[in-house]
């Protein structure tokens, strides 16, 4: 029942929820967020840097954000996003380390809101 209410949010979310592995590559992104990146689909997304949808001038903001997320930390961080028809938006992330029973960091959750 839990897992349910969690898709649920998930999927209707108005932010972008994304979930990053600890090496910066897209695990699953929900419907905001495939709007974000201007995709129909998260084929074309999933398995991809996440880095690369950030400008180049604003990704040492995104690798000191996830550097942070990966020790534990929180931290919220604004950059800009191209998605991939060429829009380019500013954002505020705040990710959250999503962690194992073992207490290992395992995935990365990134709430993204357009501002």
């Amino acid at each position: 029942l839990m897992e349910h209410k969690l898709q649920a949010i998930f999927e209707n979310d108005l932010e972008s929820v994304s979930v990053v592995c600890p090496k910066g590559r897209l695990i699953d992104i929900n419907p905001a967020g495939m709007r974000f990146m201007e995709s129909g689909s998260k084929k074309g997304l999933v398995g991809l840097p996440c880095s690369l949808a950030v400008l180049p001038e604003d990704r040492p903001l995104y690798y000191a954000m996830m550097e942070s997320a990966l020790l534990g930390q929180s931290s919220v961080r604004e950059f800009r996003i191209q998605g991939l028809k060429g829009s380019v938006r500013w954002v505020n992330a705040k990710p959250v380390a999503l962690r194992n029973g073992k207490g290992a960091i395992y995935a990365i959750l990134v709430f993204a809101q357009d501002i």
